[in-house]
């Protein structure tokens, strides 16, 4: 059941960002996030759920602060960059020129910016991809 699970969420990405993904990464580059998330157990799998939720709570009071260098950010950037990095695994470092592109990706699909928008607030995306720049890794 859980196995069936992941790979719901792997069709899911492919089926949402498939196109836009393997615009930018080669199939070699998707193919290791995919390995990723099937390797997961319940437990990474569900550090992931914790950190996507704690990702909006903290992109909502940092977006009320209007400003991408607040300690809000901070903390955001902190959890972002794990969530991230969760994704990619132990041995994919992540670099400030990927998460980056990621943050310029939000900006860009209309579903992210509306995930976003549902989670924090209008122009959410925008900021967390701003914060991105600023204070990512």
């Amino acid at each position: 059941r859980f196995s069936s699970l992941k790979e719901a969420t792997i069709e899911e990405n492919e089926w949402c960002y498939g196109a836009k993904v393997k615009a930018k990464y080669d199939d070699a580059v998707v193919n290791a996030a995919n390995d990723v998330l099937l390797s997961m157990d319940e437990g990474e799998w569900n550090n992931l759920r914790v950190l996507e939720d704690r990702i909006n709570d903290q992109l909502k009071l940092a977006l009320k602060t209007g400003n991408p260098q607040s300690s809000e950010v901070t903390k955001l950037m902190r959890t972002h960059t794990a969530w991230v990095q969760a994704h990619r695994g132990r041995d994919r470092r992540l670099t400030h020129k990927m998460h980056v592109s990621l943050g310029q990706m939000y900006v860009v699909d209309p579903r992210s910016q509306e995930y976003y928008a549902s989670g924090a607030g209008k122009g959410a995306a925008a900021f967390l991809a701003e914060a991105i720049e600023v204070l990512g890794i």
